[in-house]
């Protein structure tokens, strides 16, 4: 064979080579940007294949992950909500309205006090409302603390502070006295001088006001329970409505302890000791609490 035959020869052989090493290279990369060393399933079937190991595990980005936790929002929280952690200061405002006129209420004086100065004996402040009956107070994060609220004609009232539900909640109602003794004819109740009103507004994980929930008090003994549905006071309801307010009427004198649960008898959910005194209306919010 000529030299220069060969020659052809041996170029075309080369050429023919490469294109094949080439070709290979690319069906090789090719193969893996398909699937790679990392890659452990395209479908959650592929997790459930791969053993009892990867039990529960759902396909996320080619790899076998943890199915994510779903939790409730509303409800969640039970059983996991955390006492308030010490060492900060918080401002709270709470707007204190006339319950008949919704506007800023007029002509009452304002105490800040702890809840252990159950008399409110060595107050902690004496806040100024402003034009629109926001009441401003700063106080340490764990401290667990009330607004005395005296005059105006209204019933004297003691109004505890929730540090991070009462964003959500800043409107408090004062009852004027003529109005207090109207509601409890309404609902078939005479009012007792000698004892309290207990007010509690239900809220949820979020801080939202809350329907569906019940409410009991211990100790108990004469006192009368009540709902507001549809904003009338109703003592034979059973639950609260969406606006989430219940109550007691002739409530004994100390410190008496609130329970809410989902339902008659249904889970707990929260649960507080508050303070009343005789002729005093208490304001508290109840919702998931940190010791159930």
């Amino acid at each position: 064979m000529p030299a220069m035959v060969l020659l052809r020869f041996a170029v075309r052989a080369s050429l023919a080579a490469s294109a094949f090493a080439v070709a290979s290279f690319a069906v090789a990369s090719c193969s893996l940007a398909l699937q790679t060393d990392g890659e452990q399933c395209s479908a959650d079937a592929d997790c459930a294949a791969r053993g009892a190991g990867f039990a529960g595990t759902v396909c996320k980005e080619h790899v076998c992950q943890a199915k994510p936790v779903v939790v409730d929002p509303k409800w969640g929280c039970i059983g996991n909500v955390k006492p308030p952690a010490p060492g900060k200061m918080d401002t709270v405002s709470l707007q204190l309205l006339d319950l008949i006129s919704q506007t800023a209420a007029q002509g009452y004086t304002v105490k800040l006090c702890n809840k252990y100065d159950t008399s409110c004996a060595s107050p902690l402040g004496k806040p100024i409302p402003d034009a629109k009956g926001f009441v401003t107070v700063t106080l340490p994060s764990d401290l667990e603390a009330y607004l005395e609220v005296q005059g105006g004609g209204y019933v004297p009232s003691i109004v505890f502070i929730d540090h991070v539900n009462a964003a959500k909640n800043t409107d408090i109602l004062l009852v004027p006295t003529g109005a207090a003794m109207g509601f409890a004819t309404t609902a078939g109740v005479t009012l007792d001088p000698t004892k309290a009103i207990l007010l509690v507004r239900t809220i949820d994980c979020t801080g939202a006001r809350t329907a569906g929930v019940s409410v009991s008090l211990f100790p108990t003994d004469k006192e009368t329970r009540f709902y507001v549905i549809n904003q009338a006071v109703t003592p034979n309801a059973t639950t609260t409505d969406t606006a989430g307010n219940s109550g007691f009427v002739n409530v004994d004198q100390g410190p008496p302890a609130i329970t809410a649960t989902l339902g008659p008898g249904g889970k707990e959910i929260g649960k507080v000791a508050t303070l009343v005194r005789p002729g005093y209306l208490t304001f508290q919010l109840l919702g998931p609490t940190p010791t159930l």
